[in-house]
C-alpha cells in the first residue's frame, strides 16, 4: 500500500460555496487525470475527474496541469449542519492531504469558506473572506500564507509571488511591458479601419445620455466622441492577441486557478474622466468578487490626458450595500451620488493614496474587483488616451449583462483562455 500510495500527490484545498476544490495526480501516469470520490460524513457522495488545468500545478512539474477538481456539493453542504468532508483517491484506501475538513454553512448564507464555522469558544477558525460575497483564494484571511507555500513548492517565482503581495496589500499590480509593441500597432490599424468606416467588423460604441448607456454602430461620426468601442476582441484577432498576451494571461491564471473568461472590453480614444468607482457596482458576475480587470495603454499616457486613477489599497473597504443588502448598484437606483461620494470619502479616511498611472505604451495594469478607480477629470482638449480595459473571471463563473440571465458561448482561444461578449444586433 505504501508504494501504491506514494504514487499520489494532491491536496483538499478548501470549501468554498459549497464546492469541494483541490487538485490530484498520478506520477506513474502524468498525464492521466485521476478520479477522486468525496465523502460526506463517511458516505460517498460524488465521484468526479481531477482534469481542470492549473498553472502552477504545470509549473511544479505535475504532468500537463490538469489535475485540479472543482465539485459543487452545495445543495449538500449548506443546510445549516456541521459536515465533515473527506477527499479520497477512487478506489484506494487513502485520502489526500488536507483531508478531512469540517463545514458549516446555512442556506443563502453566501460563501463560507474551509474551516469557517465558529469554534467552541466563538471564535471562527480557519480562513475567512473579507466580504461576505466571497472571492478568490487571494481574498481569504490567509492568502499571504497560501503565498508563500506556492513559492516553497516551486509553483510560481519568487518574483511571481512579490507580485501577487502586492495585489494583496494595494489591490493592483503593474506589468511594465507586458504587450509587444507591435501587437499594439497591429491593434491600433484595426481600429483606425474601424473609425474611417472601412472595416467589414460590425462592431459598437456606447456612449451615455443621461444615466443611460446606448449603442449605435461605430463609425467616423463617433471617432472625436467621448464613446468607447465594445467587445473588440469579439471580432479582432489583434485585439485577442492583446487582452490575451502571455504576461496578463500568467497572472491572471495565478489569481483564479482556472481557465480564464474575457466578458467585456472597453476601448478608448479619450480619456473617461468616470467617477471613482469599483467594477463591483457596475460589472455582474454570478460571484460578484471573482473578478479582474486590465487596463493596457495604446499610446505612452501624458500628463492631463484623463489618465487613470485610483486609490491604493481601496480594495480593503468595507461592502458599500445598495437598499442595505445588494452588491451590485440595482437599476434607476438612486444612491448613485451617495456611494461615490462614501467610497471617496472611507477610502481617504482609510489613508489610501489617490495615483495616477501615467504609463507607457505597452504598460498593463490589473485590479482585483473591489479597487476603486477611474478616470481623471483633468483633461487637456484633443489629448488622446488611447487604451483597452478588460473585464475577466474564472471559466466556471457566468457574466450577467441583463436581467433575463441570458448567456452567450464560450469560445475558446487556448487551452486556458476564452471569450464571450453580449449581443447587440
Amino acid at each position: 500500500m505504501a508504494l501504491m500510495a506514494d504514487r499520489f500527490e494532491g491536496y483538499f484545498d478548501r470549501i468554498v460555496s459549497g464546492w469541494v476544490c483541490g487538485w490530484a495526480w498520478d506520477s506513474a501516469l502524468p498525464e492521466d487525470p485521476v478520479e477522486i470520490d468525496i465523502y460526506v460524513d463517511g458516505v460517498r457522495h460524488a465521484t468526479a475527474s481531477a482534469e481542470l488545468y492549473r498553472p502552477d500545478l504545470e509549473t511544479a512539474g505535475k504532468g500537463n496541469g490538469r489535475h485540479a477538481f472543482e465539485v459543487d456539493l452545495s445543495e449538500r453542504l449548506t443546510d445549516g449542519q456541521e459536515h465533515q468532508v473527506s477527499v479520497r483517491y477512487a478506489r484506494k484506501a487513502f485520502d489526500l492531504r488536507g483531508s478531512p475538513q469540517r463545514v458549516t454553512a446555512g442556506p443563502g448564507a453566501g460563501v463560507e469558506a474551509a474551516g469557517s464555522e465558529v469554534g467552541g469558544r466563538g471564535q471562527p477558525v480557519g480562513p475567512t473572506f473579507r466580504s461576505r460575497f466571497g472571492g478568490l483564494w487571494t481574498d481569504l484571511s490567509n492568502a499571504a500564507n497560501l503565498i508563500d507555500g506556492k513559492a516553497a513548492l516551486g509553483w510560481i517565482t519568487r518574483e511571481e509571488a512579490d507580485a501577487l503581495r502586492r495585489w494583496l496589500e494595494d489591490g493592483y499590480v503593474i506589468l511594465p511591458q507586458a504587450v509587444p509593441h507591435d501587437l499594439i500597432d497591429r491593434l491600433e490599424a484595426d481600429v483606425e479601419e474601424i473609425w474611417a468606416g472601412k472595416s467589414a467588423t460590425r462592431c459598437f460604441v456606447e456612449f451615455y445620455e443621461g444615466r443611460h448607456p446606448v449603442h449605435y454602430p461605430a463609425g467616423p461620426r463617433f471617432k472625436a466622441q467621448p464613446c468607447k468601442l465594445l467587445h473588440l476582441y469579439a471580432h479582432l484577432d489583434s485585439v485577442r492577441r492583446v487582452i490575451f498576451a502571455e504576461t496578463i494571461l500568467r497572472f491572471l491564471t495565478l489569481l483564479f486557478e482556472r481557465s480564464v473568461l474575457a466578458f467585456q472590453s472597453l476601448y478608448f480614444r479619450w480619456g473617461s474622466r468616470q467617477d471613482i468607482h469599483q467594477d463591483t457596482t457596475f460589472v455582474k458576475v454570478s460571484s460578484p468578487l471573482e473578478l479582474a480587470a486590465s487596463w493596457v495603454a495604446l499610446e505612452d499616457i501624458q500628463p492631463n490626458s484623463g489618465e487613470l486613477e485610483y486609490f491604493v489599497g481601496s480594495h480593503k473597504l468595507d461592502d458599500y450595500l445598495f437598499e442595505g443588502c445588494y452588491k451590485w448598484m440595482p437599476p434607476k437606483s438612486s444612491e448613485y451620488e451617495r456611494y461615490i461620494a462614501s467610497l471617496r470619502q472611507r477610502s481617504e479616511e482609510m489613508g489610501c493614496r489617490r495615483e495616477r498611472f501615467l504609463a507607457k505604451k505597452g504598460d498593463v495594469l490589473l485590479w482585483s474587483a473591489e479597487l476603486g478607480h477611474g478616470g481623471s477629470q483633468n483633461v487637456v482638449e484633443g489629448l488622446t488616451r488611447k487604451s483597452i480595459v478588460t473585464h475577466y473571471c474564472p471559466i466556471n463563473c457566468d457574466p450577467v449583462y441583463s436581467d433575463d440571465g441570458k448567456q452567450y458561448p464560450r469560445i475558446r482561444y487556448n487551452d486556458i483562455a476564452y471569450y464571450t461578449w453580449a449581443r447587440y444586433d
